[in-house]
């Protein structure tokens, strides 16, 4: 689990906070009750968006035995049903991800990573980068031969 520190939405209303599978709510400040739950298995990291409401969170799930890796976009306070995803996107060869939100929180950029390039090709390991908005688009950015941690976002 990456992500265990607790995370404010800009207002400071909304804290958040990685717990055994699930991401707690917690409101106004509000520590003695938990608001709200976004519930799923294995989650490894979440980044809240950046703004004012509505609130969006990203979450990151690893694969595991021979299931994807994905990311889902959802808007707070609204995580159930079949439909509560605004965005997912699944992908293969990511030990672990960074999730960027743009300033309007309408998309995240993903750089997914391996330790290992199992090719050979490299010695720092894999990396791609994935486009996911909140209004379902979503793609894979093709990347150079220099690594991406050189992306920057213009704020």
């Amino acid at each position: 689990m990456q992500n265990w520190c607790p995370s404010w939405s800009e207002d400071e209303t909304i804290c958040a906070r990685n717990v055994n599978n699930e991401v707690h709510f917690f409101e106004n400040n509000n520590f003695n009750t938990i608001a709200n739950k976004l519930h799923l298995q294995k989650i490894n990291d979440f980044v809240l968006s950046p703004g004012p409401q509505p609130y969006k969170v990203a979450v990151y799930v690893p694969g595991s035995k021979g299931a994807p890796s994905f990311v889902r976009l959802y808007q707070y306070p609204n995580f159930d049903g079949p439909h509560a995803a605004l965005a997912n996107k699944s992908f293969f060869k990511a030990d672990k991800v960074t999730m960027l939100w743009n300033k309007k929180a309408t998309a995240v950029l993903v750089i997914a990573s391996t330790d290992v390039d199992k090719t050979g090709a490299s010695y720092y390991g894999e990396q791609t980068l994935h486009y996911i908005a909140a209004n379902g688009e979503s793609a894979v950015v093709q990347l150079r031969e220099y690594p991406s941690h050189l992306l920057v976002i213009k704020q």
